[in-house]
């Protein structure tokens, strides 16, 4: 049932019904149980009562469980929020306080969160736009794409799916680190073209450097 219509021919959804409680409070109990199936079915039965739509304490609960060890359970987490969060084209959007609380959790995530979203983008088991919508809630989070974007101790394939978010979120205070990555970068790809073996500088120019590029070009034209 859907109530406050606006102008849009949106609707907000009813909160979450009392009666129902219990059944909510025993599924978010398993969500951090030590089974991952158990906890894959917990958010199975979290969205099939619509709850992470309609409960403040499902959203935010959610939200703080961007860490959640499993990728797979962690893909249908990221999922329900992105649903929460009332983005989507629908006429019908979650209360005022589910999208309050939710906002509200996102905005105070951090680093290990952070690397948690680009994992998932990284195994193709959410989309760019989805980690975007919901990094673009976090108040850190240029700071911390740009830092894990700019270390060489993370994995190439992290960083790049970071400098794609960048781009994507048009972050124009990276241009500086990106472009001394690609000056780094470039150096290093032609002074090892000779080398018989291929180095981990070599592979990160290779793999790294066309993503960097690709980045700047974007950030550049949205800055004109």
């Amino acid at each position: 049932m859907t109530v406050q219509q606006d102008f849009l021919g949106i609707t907000d959804l009813k909160e979450f019904p009392r009666g129902k409680r219990s059944e909510l409070h025993e599924a978010l109990e398993d969500l951090l149980s030590p089974e991952v199936e158990a906890r894959r079915e917990a958010v199975d039965r979290l969205v099939a009562m619509d709850a992470h739509r309609r409960s403040p304490l499902a959203a935010s609960i959610l939200a703080y469980r961007l860490h959640e060890p499993d990728v797979g359970v962690r893909a249908k987490i990221v999922q329900s929020i992105y649903e929460a969060l009332g983005i989507q084209d629908s006429y019908e959007r979650p209360p005022a306080k589910v999208r309050e609380l939710l906002n509200e959790a996102l905005r105070c995530i951090g680093v290990p969160e952070v690397y948690c979203l680009l994992e998932l983008l990284e195994k193709d088991f959410v989309t760019l736009q989805t980690v975007c919508i919901l990094l673009n809630q976090c108040s850190s989070s240029c700071e911390i794409l740009v830092k894990l974007l700019d270390s060489r101790e993370e994995k190439i394939s992290i960083r790049i799916v970071a400098s794609q978010v960048i781009g994507r979120l048009g972050i124009l205070e990276a241009v500086p680190v990106l472009e001394a990555i690609e000056e780094r970068l470039t150096h290093r790809a032609s002074g090892q073209l000779s080398m018989s073996f291929v180095s981990r500088s070599k592979v990160e120019a290779r793999e790294l450097l066309p993503s960097i590029r690709q980045t700047l070009d974007a950030l550049r034209e949205a800055s004109v």
